[in-house]
Order: structure tokens, then C-alpha cells, then sequence
């Protein structure tokens, strides 16, 4: 886990351990202990090995993350967005979490924290998600999806960060489509419900990273 800190944390996104195979932080005051310095991951995580990987969203990163749960019909809400809107800008980050979420991680431009459907929040400055190739409570891994994986083509300038060899891809990602995904088709909504998907999503300035 410390390489994929230290990777993430290169390319400026402050990072944090959270407890093995769980999403509580691990630290006291959890986000806002996040970081980028190298030497205070390498602290962490050569105390706590196979502690999970948190990211700080918002300001601290550059990074606002699209949070799809399908525990409340956010896969649902998020096709019916996608139907009526049309598809993500390009260069948009996407990870499969363990429990059968989705994250698209996008450039931060300001954007507040709000929950715009069941299931479906945006999470900004002063929340996190975990990323790969940490684990989820269920046991399963979070995994970049490969295509926009942000650590694949790393050029790794990190002395504990062994380099990915031509042909392969590293652990934590994978191709779309390798693993199976359930295809959601899209909910009759009426106005009242759309109308935040809309709102929320496509007239905020989100931009690929």
C-alpha cells in the first residue's frame, strides 16, 4: 500500500491510512491529516503495512470524486443523468470500489459537497474516498478502471515504487469489462428527481484531470 501512497501523493493528492479493510480512518484527526509528504507516509505505512489508502477530496487534492452507491439505487439515478445529459467529459479518473460502487474522480473547481440523488454525492473539500488497491469490508479490492487509471503509465521517481513492465498492468487497476458489471437501465423519474441530478452535475464546471 505505502508504493500507491507515495504515487498518489507525487502527483499531489494528500493521502491518509485508513484502518485495514475498512473506510474509518486510521489517524486522530482522519482527512485532516492528509498529506502529501513523502515521509510521513513512509511513517504510516511501515507502521500499519496493509492499512487502506484514503484520499482527501477538494482543495487538498485537486480532486472532487463523483460517489456512486449502490446500496441506494445510485447506479439507477447515475444512468438516468447520463441518459438525459449525455456522457462524462473526457479525461475523467474512474474506480470500481469494493461493494459494487463507482467513483469518477474529476478537476476540483470549487465544488461544494452535496448529495444530489439517492445515492449519488459529490464529495469535496472535507471528505475522502478510498482508493485502490485498498480493501473493501466485503473483502474485495478497489480497483482503477485501466483505460483512466491514474498510476499505470506513472513514471515512477520514487525509490520504493517498483516499475510496471511493458505489456503488464499493475495490481489496484483493470480492464473495463474483465470483471463483470451489472448494466443498470435507467429508472422512470419523474421532473422533481431529475432536476437535482441536472442541477448538480452538468451545469457545475466538472472537467476531466
Amino acid at each position: 500500500m505505502m508504493d500507491y501512497a507515495l504515487m498518489y501523493a507525487a502527483r499531489g493528492w494528500a493521502v491518509f491510512p485508513c484502518k485495514p479493510k475498512d473506510k474509518v480512518p486510521a489517524t486522530r484527526h482522519g482527512v485532516l491529516d492528509a498529506t502529501t509528504d513523502p515521509n510521513q507516509i513512509r511513517t504510516w505505512w511501515t507502521a500499519r503495512p496493509d492499512c487502506n489508502i484514503g484520499l482527501a477530496c477538494g482543495e487538498p487534492s485537486g480532486v472532487v470524486a463523483l460517489d456512486i452507491d449502490p446500496r441506494s439505487g445510485g447506479h439507477e439515478f447515475f444512468a438516468a443523468m447520463l441518459d438525459e445529459n449525455g456522457p462524462l467529459p473526457e479525461g475523467v479518473i474512474e474506480s470500481q470500489t469494493g461493494g459494487g460502487g463507482t467513483h469518477y474522480l474529476f478537476a476540483y473547481a470549487g465544488q461544494a459537497n452535496i448529495d444530489l440523488a439517492p445515492g449519488v454525492e459529490v464529495k469535496s473539500t472535507g471528505k475522502y474516498i478510498v482508493v485502490p488497491p485498498s480493501i473493501h469490508p466485503s473483502g474485495n479490492p478497489y480497483e482503477w478502471e485501466l483505460s483512466s487509471s491514474p498510476i499505470e503509465d506513472y513514471d515512477h521517481n520514487i525509490d520504493s515504487v517498483t516499475p510496471c513492465q511493458p505489456g503488464q498492468h499493475r495490481p489496484g487497476t483493470r480492464r473495463r469489462g474483465q470483471k463483470h458489471r451489472q448494466v443498470y437501465r435507467s429508472p422512470a423519474l419523474d421532473p422533481s428527481e431529475r432536476e437535482p441530478l441536472r442541477m448538480g452535475i452538468i451545469q457545475q464546471p466538472y472537467r476531466g484531470i
